[in-house]
């Protein structure tokens, strides 16, 4: 009997490891949303004869009403670019036009390259690392036409649950960075999440077969998240994509002036998050005994801080 217990015990470990290296492969984000303006088209020579290399479109989208942790929960339009190499999607996307309604189904692109920021004392311009992140469509279908920005957010209204979708599986970087938001007091973690691609990606480069977006939690999913997820955990999300620009503080390489610039990101926001690999355990897990010890640990860093008691390095 203790050898059939064992056999099915093995029998179970083999078929969720399965089913956990089939889903590895997982990013799929469905948007539907209106054309802040027309397509943008790149071409070989940049005239009207030149071989079409790709389409962008920006595309306006509309967050669902979901309870992810965030202190302000209200609906929110977040601007999301599309963009194919594919000559049947970009015909089709040369067909639409600024305040059409349209369906994308795809997948999350990031691609890394250096940013500019000019400081405001000296005016030097220096570079950093970034990177842009866009929808690689498999799927694109005009619904409607020609709808003014207002008309517009009513449609998006009735499409809200579909409008930002994304469902991906990846396999976080390093250990999350958490902190508690000084306004409204509520706890965010971020981390860079590695994802495997299902398919090639024309206009990035061959040797590309991951993309590595930031992943933005709140509230008591960022708490979770810190306490389960480290470098190395392989975790599935269910979330929406959150575009912001903020300031970003930067020290000036000529000068040495610290100065703020804007800078714009894409991000995952998780509505849920499934621990599936090498996370902490969540069986019997008490998310406010969590958020309190969190809190302990937040104001005894303070006082250390404050009264020198932190421990030299």
């Amino acid at each position: 009997m203790a050898n059939a217990h064992a056999v099915c015990n093995d029998i179970r470990t083999y078929r969720c490891g399965r089913r956990i290296r089939a889903m590895a492969r997982w990013d799929e984000v469905t948007l539907y949303g209106q054309l802040a303006e027309a397509p943008l088209a790149y071409r070989a020579q940049q005239t009207e004869d030149g071989e079409l290399l790709r389409v962008i479109a920006k595309l306006t989208v509309l967050r669902g009403i979901r309870k992810f942790g965030a202190y302000d929960q209200r609906q929110k339009l977040d601007v999301l670019s599309v963009m194919s190499g594919v000559e049947k999607d970009m015909k089709e996307m040369l067909k639409w036009d600024q305040g059409d309604m349209v369906l994308v189904r795809g997948q999350l692109i990031t691609q890394n390259h250096a940013k500019h920021c000019r400081c405001e004392y000296c005016g030097h311009v220096q570079a950093y690392p970034g990177y842009t992140a866009y929808i690689n469509p498999i799927f694109v279908y005009k619904i409607k036409s020609g709808y003014d920005p207002e008309k517009g957010l009513i449609d998006l209204r009735r499409w809200k649950e579909v409008s930002n979708r994304i469902t991906a599986v990846g396999t976080a970087t390093a250990d999350p960075s958490t902190h508690l938001h000084e306004t409204s007091g509520t706890w965010i973690s971020s981390y860079k999440l590695k994802i495997d691609r299902k398919v090639r990606v024309r206009e990035d480069a061959e040797e590309n077969h991951c993309d590595f977006p930031v992943v933005k939690s709140y509230g008591d999913n960022a708490v979770m998240d810190h306490d389960l997820i480290r470098a190395g955990s392989l975790v599935l999300l269910d979330g929406m994509l959150q575009s912001r620009t903020y300031d970003r503080q930067f020290t000036c390489e000529a000068c040495g002036a610290t100065f703020r610039a804007k800078d714009y990101v894409v991000e995952i926001v998780p509505y849920s998050t499934e621990y599936l690999k090498d996370c902490g355990d969540v069986k019997d897990y008490d998310v406010e005994k969590a958020k309190a010890r969190l809190l302990d640990q937040v104001q005894q860093m303070a006082e250390d801080d404050i009264f020198g008691n932190a421990p030299e390095s």
